[in-house]
């Protein structure tokens, strides 16, 4: 787990805790344009010019690997036609600062219709981000999947824990 580094002055803590703010709202505003629309220009606008956006283990087939903004661009517009539905529910943040650069992990739930199919998917980010002229700019996207699952057919009985609500005399 990361831990935050020690600041022997007020003004490196402050500018730690505003960067982690700003990286909550940076990633908030990502993820918002992701879930309404997903119009790759502004999508491609949070990363650096040399971002990149890739999917890891099962998901790299799904998603690829796109650096740069128009490779971005491109990716998320063509994803429009098959992902018709998302709503990105992110938790358990850690965000680490150093200096201007910075990581972050989030676990995910996702709520999407993808080819007409309604599906629940979880996840994990690893996440970097750069500090450029003043503002926060995502450099990388890392994305891993946990599980996708059909909504018609609930979820995988492997990531119910064992004393789940409803499993009782099963």
């Amino acid at each position: 787990m990361p831990t935050a580094p020690h600041h022997d002055d007020l003004g490196g803590a402050v500018d730690t805790l505003a960067s982690e703010g700003a990286i909550r709202r940076l990633l908030a505003a990502y993820l918002d344009a992701v879930d309404r629309g997903r119009d790759g220009a502004r999508v491609a606008g949070f990363f650096t010019d040399d971002g990149v956006f890739e999917g890891v283990g099962d998901l790299l087939a799904f998603l690829g690997r796109h650096q740069g903004r128009p490779a971005i661009a491109a990716h998320f517009d063509a994803t429009r036609q098959h992902l018709t539905f998302s709503l990105h529910l992110p938790a358990n943040e850690a965000i680490l600062v150093e200096g201007d650069h910075a990581r972050g992990s989030w676990t995910y739930l996702q709520a999407a219709v993808h080819d007409g199919q309604p599906v629940w998917v979880a996840g994990r980010w690893r996440n970097r981000f750069t500090r450029v002229a003043g503002e926060w700019r995502i450099a990388r996207i890392t994305c891993e999947g946990v599980f996708l699952a059909p909504y018609r057919d609930g979820w995988p009985p492997s990531t119910r824990p064992p004393d789940a609500p409803g499993d009782a005399g099963r």
